[in-house]
């Protein structure tokens, strides 16, 4: 089996169904292939603030996720006596936030990339590229397994969607730099029968923080985050379990709830850049960029990206203009990413908190930034003044 394309974006989820969907609309010859099959559920933050819904409105995407009747979330914090909450700046009129587990999201995007004319092979298992990716020898291609027969793809170029651990950047040997070492890990768990609430939830109990995000279909996302020591001689689901039940609130909520047999926890969260592009190849979303999660950019980043790469991909102009975009478009959430990351400590989080509820134009600010209507930049300035 050979067959040829315009363009192969290896990685069906996020960011690569969103390039295939918006390079099949302009007429491109598009292959999206995934080891997955999908549905299937992959390590993620799950929140879609409301650049990230506007992005989807504009794939097409979101009356499908609506459906699954995740709740619109405004957003609250608490840390001992003192609590705020605060709505986003609208855009596009959503002044809100979702939650919807990846099992939910990545297969409607995937539906929609077939959908808008782009060939998905699922259970597609990448080998080798053709080419060696240098001006010579451009990459042309993939090979991998297929229904277990050895299939050859080709095209005049290749996009590496596949994630932090990208199999496309391996092959090509381009490493990460600027490695931001992460000081906390992340672990969640997928729970039902919590009641519905229309908040997303952070309990901080320095050096910890708790999280609840009701979701899609009934389903309810309570995570923790914390210091890599505190999972050390533990089993993951009772370090979890011991820092979920230690927050008030949640202990009584989740009385009557039901968890998921599974806890997902992720230590190894550092950030991290990768060259974006060269011959034949570009490297898009988690692939070439990469930021802690307690930032909670993933999906916006990689919808943003595949938004913006798919007229240079077009174009040709991907290699002079895809890298400036990508900096321009992250330098400051990425060092933003890395202050979030760290395990709160009570002062600072006690000086914080009083700051935010004392000013509720400020706490718009805060979670503004996560939906990128404020620069992390303005914020910092303003809560320095705020909390001396």
């Amino acid at each position: 089996m050979s067959e040829a394309y315009d363009t192969i974006v290896v990685g069906a989820r996020a960011a690569g169904s969103a390039l295939a969907i918006n390079l099949a609309r302009s007429g491109q010859r598009v292959a999206v292939v995934d080891r997955a099959s999908f549905p299937s559920d992959t390590l993620s933050t799950h929140v879609l603030y409301p650049n990230a819904l506007a992005a989807l409105d504009r794939l097409g995407a979101l009356d499908e996720i609506l459906w699954h009747e995740p709740p619109p979330l405004h957003t609250s914090w608490h840390h001992e006596n003192v609590s705020w909450r605060a709505a986003h700046t609208p855009i596009a009129g959503r002044d809100w936030a979702l939650c919807v587990r990846r099992f939910t999201l990545d297969a409607i995007l995937v539906r929609r990339a077939r959908a808008a004319g782009a060939t998905v092979h699922e259970r597609f298992f990448v080998e080798r590229l053709l080419g060696a990716g240098t001006d010579t020898d451009p990459v042309h291609g993939i090979a991998g397994r297929f229904d277990g027969v050895q299939v050859e793809l080709r095209a005049r170029q290749v996009v590496g969607a596949d994630g932090a651990r990208s199999t496309v950047a391996r092959l090509l040997g381009v490493g990460r730099e600027e490695v931001a070492a992460s000081p906390t890990a992340m672990a969640y768990a997928y729970w039902r029968g919590i009641p519905r609430r229309e908040l997303q939830e952070f309990y901080v109990q320095p050096p910890w923080t708790a999280m609840h995000f009701p979701a899609d279909d009934g389903y309810h996302v309570v995570a923790v985050l914390g210091p890599h020591e505190g999972w050390d001689g533990r089993p993951r689901a009772q370090t979890y379990l011991a820092r979920v039940h230690a927050v008030p609130q949640l202990r009584r909520r989740l009385e009557r709830a039901r968890m998921s047999k599974k806890v997902i926890a992720a230590t190894a969260l550092d950030g991290f850049w990768r060259r974006p592009t060269g011959p034949g190849w570009t490297l898009v979303g988690d692939a070439g960029h990469f930021k802690h999660p307690a930032a909670v950019q993933g999906i916006a980043d990689a919808l943003a990206a595949a938004e913006a790469l798919a007229p240079m991909l077009l174009a040709g102009t991907q290699r002079r203009a895809f890298g400036p975009w990508r900096e321009s478009a992250n330098r400051e959430l990425y060092d933003f990413s890395r202050r979030a990351a760290r395990a709160p400590e009570r002062d600072e989080t006690a000086a914080l908190m009083r700051a935010l509820a004392r000013e509720p134009a400020l706490a718009r600010d805060f979670v503004d930034v996560y939906s990128r209507t404020r620069r992390p930049s303005e914020l910092l300035d303003r809560l320095a003044v705020a909390a001396a």
